[in-house]
């Protein structure tokens, strides 16, 4: 089995990327993608650990390490596609 230390020790260097990514956004006065991204991030780490504990059998702190984990990379990468699609367009005006 994977320990919950192992799924945390992720957790530091998806907080500095989503720290990043949030910043250029509020730079760029864009705020709604953050409100999305948290929203989307708690509905993924509800979702993941209510699947976790009702048809696994994964120990409480494994399941919660595991929801998470997915909801801080649904939230990164949702943010990673804004802010790529905004590079894009911009490269797009130049």
């Amino acid at each position: 089995t994977v320990s919950p230390t192992r799924i945390f020790s992720l957790i530091p260097a998806f907080e500095v990327l989503l720290a990043f990514q949030r910043a250029r956004l509020v730079v760029g006065q864009k705020t709604r993608p953050i409100t999305i991204a948290t929203l989307m991030e708690v509905a993924v780490i509800a979702g993941v650990l209510w699947l976790a504990v009702v048809s696994t059998d994964l120990v409480g702190v494994t399941a919660a390490a595991l929801a998470a984990m997915s909801g801080r990379l649904c939230s990164v990468f949702y943010l990673q596609r804004i802010l790529g699609g905004e590079e894009r367009l911009a490269a797009e005006v130049r």
